[in-house]
C-alpha cells in the first residue's frame, strides 16, 4: 500500500512539472522596480506569482493589471512584501505598481481635518 501510494505521488510531481511544457507561453510585463517573478512567461491557466519588498513607510500601494481578466489576490508577508498571485490568462499581461505617500495633503484638502 505505501508503494502504490509514493508511485502515485511521484506520478503526480511529474505531472505538475510537465504543466505548461509544450504549451504556448505568454509574458508578464512587470512596470515597475521592485516587482518580481521568478519567470518571464507562463501558459494559460498557470499560477503566477509577484512580489514587491520596495516598500516604503507612510505610502499605499495599488496593484494593477491590464486586463479585466486577470483576478489578481494581494496578500503580504513581512519577510517578502507584498504578494500578488493570479492564473494567466491566454494572452500576456501587463503588471503595474502605483504609489502614494499617505502622508501628503491632496490639493484642496487641508491636513488638518
Amino acid at each position: 500500500m505505501r508503494k502504490e501510494l509514493l508511485a502515485l505521488a511521484g506520478a503526480a510531481l511529474a505531472l505538475g512539472a510537465m504543466a505548461g511544457k509544450g504549451l504556448p507561453k505568454y509574458r508578464l510585463i512587470l512596470e515597475r522596480h521592485g516587482l518580481k517573478s521568478e519567470k518571464t512567461e507562463y501558459a494559460a491557466g498557470e499560477e503566477v506569482r509577484v512580489t514587491f519588498d520596495m516598500i516604503a513607510t507612510d505610502t499605499d500601494y495599488q496593484f494593477t493589471a491590464d486586463s479585466e481578466d486577470v483576478r489578481l489576490k494581494q496578500d503580504y508577508s513581512p519577510k517578502e512584501g507584498y504578494i500578488l498571485t493570479f492564473v494567466m490568462p491566454d494572452h500576456n499581461v501587463r503588471l503595474k505598481a502605483e504609489s502614494r505617500n499617505s502622508m501628503m495633503a491632496l490639493p484642496g484638502e487641508s491636513p488638518w481635518r
